[in-house]
């Protein structure tokens, strides 16, 4: 939780903030109590301490699930300052009314189901205004830098949850605490706002700073091609299926090309792809499927830099550009009609349509 409230407070709060338990932050103790605090000192009593109690145990759970939900509904009030039609308070902030009861009192009978469906609804809520920041940016063109640090923030949330999801006890069996499907949403609508054309908030970003790059801009490039990891995007097998259903083979490949200046982007930052590494790893994923995926966009950059100038044939799923048409980036067929080929323009999210013979093949899932 200190790790994710590190990243948190700076989107939110002027000044840090601390959440760590009352004890330790008492003036005096020295490094034997806080190691023997943390078990690596033999106990001087066999004692039970009253916060090892069942009932004090189940307190904790409580008190980091409130701890969370503040923290999640702090980033929603920030992120909605400046949005129209959105109204919130100071007191929308403030703890819920059980986390102020006596700590005497008999902690209150978790209703895992309920508060499932709570955490999806804030989690939404905070997608939706993370968005709505990010279009207010595009539009002014000026001060990409605040919602860059704003979407770290909230990506370290949706880390957070989907990452200790399995450690929670509260949490029923087959329930979800974010949305799978606005999760997805949310990762095109980012990518769509950083890299598009017709927005590029990462490269504004990047101008802001002089072009160097700065902690919060390598979190969003991990944070945000771990996002589509989670989301079950595997290059691999979008077109798996192409006979059977040739929809959702569409709609995989519309994922993979928002995926692709998304994974270009964390590959070609040590550090980001460092930190999807570790991520990945943290949570047990599949780190072959990771590290796949981001020597596969090394050498697709590799590709894109040598800037081929004669046409070569291109089939459904290949990565290619057409010839003599400025202003257009190298993008996914999704689709094939005949002698014509469409590529996934980002800012429409539809395929633009060129005659095969006009295209250059840069590379393919299978290269």
């Amino acid at each position: 939780m200190s790790e994710l409230i590190h990243v948190v407070e700076k989107a939110i709060f002027d000044q840090p903030v601390h959440l760590e338990d009352e004890s330790e932050r008492l003036p005096g103790k020295g490094a034997h109590q806080r190691t023997a605090q943390k078990g690596g000192a033999e106990p001087e009593s066999l004692m039970i301490p009253a916060k090892n109690t069942v009932r004090a145990r189940r307190r904790r759970r409580l008190s980091a699930t409130s701890d969370l939900a503040l923290i999640i509904d702090a980033l929603i009030y920030r992120l909605g300052l400046g949005l129209q039609h959105e109204t919130d308070s100071p007191t929308s902030v403030q703890p819920p009314e059980e986390a102020l009861r006596d700590q005497n009192e008999q902690p209150p009978q978790v209703d895992g189901h309920t508060l499932a469906k709570l955490c999806r609804g804030k989690v939404n809520r905070l997608f939706r205004r993370m968005i709505a920041q990010l279009e207010l940016a595009s539009e002014r063109g000026s001060d990409a830098t605040t919602p860059l640090i704003q979407l770290a923030a909230v990506l370290g949330v949706v880390k957070h949850l989907r990452v200790r999801q399995p450690n929670f006890e509260w949490l029923p069996k087959g329930e979800q605490i974010v949305d799978a499907d606005h999760q997805w949403e949310f990762f095109k609508r980012v990518s769509q706002l950083l890299y598009a054309p017709a927005h590029c908030l990462a490269a504004k970003v990047l101008a802001e700073h002089g072009n160097r790059d700065f902690d919060e801009l390598t979190a969003v490039r991990a944070l945000l091609s771990w996002l589509a990891f989670d989301g079950g995007l595997d290059t691999r097998h979008a077109t798996d299926r192409v006979l059977v259903d040739p929809e959702l083979v569409r709609e995989k490949l519309t994922g993979v090309a928002y995926f692709l200046p998304v994974i270009v982007a964390c590959s070609s930052d040590r550090y980001a792809a460092n930190v999807l590494a570790d991520i990945t790893a943290e949570e047990r994923g599949d780190v072959g499927r990771v590290a796949y995926h981001v020597r596969w966009a090394q050498e697709l950059a590799r590709s894109i830099a040598r800037r081929r100038t004669s046409p070569s044939p291109v089939g459904l799923g290949d990565i290619a550009y057409p010839l003599k048409v400025e202003g257009v980036s190298p993008s996914v067929v999704v689709d094939v009609q005949y002698d014509k080929a469409g590529l996934l323009d980002l800012d429409s999210g539809m395929p633009k349509y060129f005659k095969t013979g006009y295209l250059v093949r840069v590379h393919s899932f299978g290269s």
